[in-house]
C-alpha cells in the first residue's frame, strides 16, 4: 500500500465518521426533541387520577389544603367543610394533559419574569399545586407561572417549572388556581324557595317583633302583620325579600360552630316556616364588622298547611263546564284540600340533612344578607313627613299676604252664588 492510497482510505474513514457522528447527533437530538415537545407533562397522572386524596396549594405567602373525605372533598384548614367538587376535577384533569410545547429558560435570574418563582419566596406570583395519593406519595407537583401565548391562534399556554429544577417549560393548556382559600368551599348554606314559605317571624335585638306571612302560594305578596294605626307600606310586595332570603344565600367565610356567642342581648333570631312544614331558625349578631350566623332546622307536621282551592271540574268537550246548561252542577266551582309542598318524609329528611349541617358550623354573612334576618316594622313603612308649617309669604306668618304659600291641606270653602234678584216663587 502506497502512501497515496494510504491518504486516500483515511479521508475516506474520516468522511465516514463524521458521517456516523453527525446522524447520531441529529438523531439522539430529534429523539430528545421527541421526549420533551408534545409529551405530557406527567405522564402517568391521567391513569391515576382517581388516586389523588389530597392537594395542597401554596400562592402568595398563603397555604392550604384539600382533602378527600370518602366521595366528597372538604378543606381541612375550615375544619373539613366541603369544597366545589367541579373547581377540583378541573384542576387535576388539566394538570394531567399538561402538554410540553418546548423548553424555556433555565437560568433562576430569569424565574421572575415568568413568574415561576419558589412558591415560598416574599414577593413570588407563582403558585405551587402538590396532589398526592392516600399514602402521602407526590403524583404531581408543579409550580404554575404566568399565561403565555405559544399555544396558537386561539389556544392557550402558560409557564410551569418542577420544583428542585431550574428547567422551564411552556405547556398547552392553561388552569386558574384561586389562592384564597374560602373561594373554593361551596357557598351555598341553604336553598329555600319563596314559594314554599309561610310565615316569618324575625325577633330583633331591641325587642321589636316583625311578623309576615301568606294565606296561600298564590298570593303575590307577603303581608306585614300588626301594622300601626294609620301605617301604609313602601309598596306592597316589602315584605318579599324577607320571605326569600333563604332563595340563594351564600357566605364569605365559615368557620367550626361554638365560637361566637349568640345569646348575646343584640342578636336577632328569625323563624320561617314552611307550608309543608319545615321549620328554619337563624340568629345573626354583627362583631367587629363582620356579621355572624347560626342555622338550625326542624321538621313539625303540625306546622303543615291545608291550602284550600276551588276549581271547575274537568268534564270533557263534549260537556263544557262553564255551560250551565248542559249541567248546571258541573258549573259549580269544586272545593279541594292539600298541602303545598313536599311530603312529610321528603321534608322530615330534609330538615334531618339540614340540622346535621346546620350544628358544625357558624357562617360569616355578606352584610345585606345578613340584612334580611333583622328587618324592622320601620323598614317596611312609608315614612311620614312633618307636618306642614304655616303660610308663608314676605315674612308675614299670620296668611294675609295674597303672594304668600298656602298649606295645601286647607280647603276654602266654596263660593256660595247670591241668590237671584227678581222673578215669581
Amino acid at each position: 500500500m502506497n502512501a497515496r492510497t494510504l491518504q486516500v482510505m483515511t479521508i475516506v474513514a474520516l468522511g465516514a465518521a463524521g458521517a456516523a457522528w453527525y446522524v447520531s447527533r441529529t438523531t439522539s437530538s430529534s429523539a430528545a426533541k421527541a421526549a420533551s415537545n408534545g409529551a405530557l407533562f406527567f405522564p402517568e397522572l391521567a391513569a391515576k387520577s382517581a388516586a389523588v386524596q389530597s392537594i395542597l396549594v401554596q400562592s402568595k405567602g398563603q397555604s392550604f389544603t384539600l382533602q378527600k373525605q370518602g366521595d366528597t372533598w372538604g378543606m381541612t384548614d375550615k375544619g373539613g367543610y366541603a369544597v366545589n367538587f367541579d373547581k377540583v376535577k378541573d384542576l387535576v384533569s388539566k394538570l394531567a394533559y399538561f402538554a410540553v410545547l418546548e423548553k424555556k429558560t433555565d437560568s433562576p435570574e430569569l424565574f421572575g419574569k415568568l413568574e415561576l418563582e419558589d412558591a415560598g419566596a416574599e414577593g413570588a406570583k407563582s403558585t405551587r399545586v402538590t396532589l398526592s395519593d392516600a399514602s402521602g406519595t407526590a403524583l404531581a407537583d408543579i409550580l404554575l407561572g404566568k399565561n403565555a401565548s405559544g399555544g396558537g391562534p386561539g389556544l392557550s399556554s402558560m409557564y410551569v417549572r418542577r420544583p428542585g429544577e431550574n428547567q422551564t417549560y411552556e405547556v398547552n393548556g392553561s388552569v386558574y388556581i384561586d389562592g384564597t382559600a374560602s373561594n373554593w368551599l361551596d357557598k351555598q348554606i341553604v336553598k329555600l324557595e319563596r314559594a314554599r314559605v309561610h310565615r316569618a317571624e324575625t325577633l330583633r335585638g331591641d325587642g321589636e317583633r316583625l311578623l309576615i306571612s301568606k294565606a296561600s302560594p298564590d298570593e303575590k305578596n307577603f303581608s306585614v302583620q300588626d301594622l300601626p294605626a294609620g301605617a301604609e307600606l313602601k309598596w306592597p310586595g316589602v315584605a318579599d325579600g324577607i320571605a326569600g332570603a333563604m332563595e340563594y344565600l351564600n357566605f364569605d367565610d365559615v368557620q367550626a360552630a361554638g365560637a361566637v356567642d349568640f345569646g348575646a342581648p343584640q342578636s336577632s333570631t328569625m323563624t320561617l316556616r314552611t307550608f309543608d312544614g319545615l321549620e328554619v331558625t337563624v340568629k345573626v349578631i354583627e362583631q367587629e364588622g363582620k356579621f355572624y350566623a347560626q342555622f338550625g332546622a326542624r321538621f313539625d307536621p303540625s306546622l303543615r298547611v291545608e291550602v284550600v282551592k276551588y276549581e271547575l271540574p274537568q268534564v270533557g268537550p263534549e260537556l263544557p263546564a262553564t255551560d250551565p246548561a248542559a249541567d248546571p252542577a258541573a258549573a259549580q266551582p269544586v272545593e279541594t284540600r292539600s298541602v303545598p309542598g313536599k311530603s312529610a318524609e321528603e321534608v322530615a329528611k330534609e330538615a334531618a340533612e339540614l340540622s346535621e349541617r346546620f350544628s358544625k358550623w357558624t357562617y360569616v354573612l355578606p352584610g345585606y344578607a345578613a340584612s334580611n334576618f333583622s328587618k324592622s316594622m320601620g323598614e317596611m313603612l312609608k315614612e311620614v313627613g312633618p307636618p306642614l308649617g304655616p303660610v308663608i309669604g314676605d315674612g308675614d306668618v299670620d296668611g294675609g299676604d295674597e303672594g304668600g304659600i298656602q298649606d295645601p291641606t286647607e280647603v276654602p270653602p266654596a263660593e256660595v252664588p247670591p241668590p237671584p234678584t227678581g222673578g215669581g216663587q
